[in-house]
């Protein structure tokens, strides 16, 4: 029946070998003055403190091993809590940049450096729109080594080169937005070639957008000898809480931010940086990627195309 219960209960007779006497080289319990008096309630404060000669002994022997217990002069106080460094974002498995996560599209990725990769992305606006996306998981590139951000330039430059040869302007741009789930940011930097035949008012389709949707960017430049987002990096720095949106179209828009302010997004559009591009591009149906995602098959082609034309600028490493 449901309302019976059953118990089963043993009765264990230890068995001691008397016969086995202590080694000739063992030594007392070195805790056993701090743990022998917790009788009491208040059992710490009267156990004597430990010897000098032990706590040393202690020190050194934890000392290579991370230890998470502390003595102070007082006596001992038990565990410490581990510090970490809030600042540091674990690399994702469920990330679609990390590259060793299973979500990372492979097949789509066209150079790997050090530091930074470069990749196709899905839905892309045309054939050689590209991601350059820095390898660890970082949250934005204002926050990066200076070995990474060096890297980032690097490959800007190949692109450049690149998009000469097709007769082409990249536009650059970062949307650094928290969204509900910040620990999942992944930087990543867009690069949409627009042909320089299209580029006439180009500028002014920026200014018209930015001044359409309430975003007033400002121009960070500095004196010609550091790159956009080595600028950007200097004005914001590693403030994690700062939240902006970079654009840049060398020669025609100078490497400019948006500040977002902390709050509701308020009337910041995601996609504004594919909305300027598609507007000089004549091609407003592809502001939003899903609508341009191809099959696997077809990415995969896309890619090795994008590679071979890339490989005569592709950076050393």
């Amino acid at each position: 029946p449901k309302t019976k219960k059953w118990l089963h209960a043993l009765k264990l007779e230890p068995e001691v070998d008397t016969t086995v006497s202590e080694p000739a080289d063992t030594t007392e319990n070195p805790y056993s003055n701090v743990f022998l008096s917790s009788a009491s309630k208040r059992g710490r404060e009267n156990a004597g403190p430990l010897s000098s000669e032990t706590v040393q002994k202690l020190m050194k022997e934890h000392e290579t091993r991370n230890s998470n217990f502390r003595y102070e002069d007082t006596g001992y106080t038990g565990y410490k809590k581990p510090r970490r460094n809030k600042n540091v974002i674990p690399p994702r498995m469920d990330c679609w940049f990390c590259l060793a996560s299973p979500s990372c599209e492979r097949h789509l990725v066209a150079s790997v450096g050090n530091s930074v990769f470069l990749s196709l992305p899905k839905g892309g606006v045309n054939a050689h729109h590209v991601q350059i996306i820095p390898i660890a998981h970082e949250g934005c590139f204002s926050e990066l080594p200076s070995d990474t951000l060096d890297e980032v330039v690097k490959y800007k430059h190949a692109i450049k080169l690149l998009y000469q040869e097709i007769n082409c302007i990249p536009v650059f741009f970062e949307r650094n937005v928290i969204l509900g789930k910040a620990a999942q940011r992944h930087a990543f930097l867009e690069v949409i070639p627009i042909p320089a035949t299209s580029m006439h008012g180009a500028k002014q389709v920026f200014e018209n957008e930015s001044n359409r949707v309430k975003l007033s960017f400002q121009e960070i430049g500095g004196d010609g000898t550091l790159d956009g987002v080595q600028r950007l990096q200097q004005l914001v720095g590693a403030d994690t809480s700062s939240q902006y949106f970079y654009f840049e179209i060398p020669n025609v828009v100078k490497p400019s931010i948006h500040r977002i302010p902390d709050g509701p997004l308020g009337r910041l559009p995601l996609q504004f940086g594919r909305q300027v591009a598609c507007r000089i591009l004549g091609c407003p149906n592809r502001v939003h990627w899903k609508e341009c995602v191809l099959p696997q098959p077809e990415e995969a082609e896309l890619a090795d195309r994008f590679k071979k034309d890339f490989n005569p600028f592709d950076i050393e490493i």
